[in-house]
């Protein structure tokens, strides 16, 4: 695994969703969490760097990890 920071991880819960996908988000902040974008560290079993990401509501990071 790459970079990972706690305090990163922690600062997303709360947060509006970055990506506010239509007819995905569901605009609740209490489901916001730090979601990794692809990235050379990426690989089976490995998430990318912490700073490769973004918050996200459950439903856009659901809707992102599944393409």
């Amino acid at each position: 695994m790459g970079i990972v920071s706690t305090k990163l991880r922690n600062s997303a819960k709360g947060q509006p969703c970055s990506f506010q996908i239509p007819h995905v988000c569901n605009h609740n902040a209490e489901t916001t969490v730090l979601c990794h974008a692809p990235s050379d560290v990426k690989g089976m079993g490995n998430k990318s760097d912490d700073f490769h990401a973004a918050c996200g509501c459950r439903a856009c990071h659901e809707a992102l990890d599944q393409h």
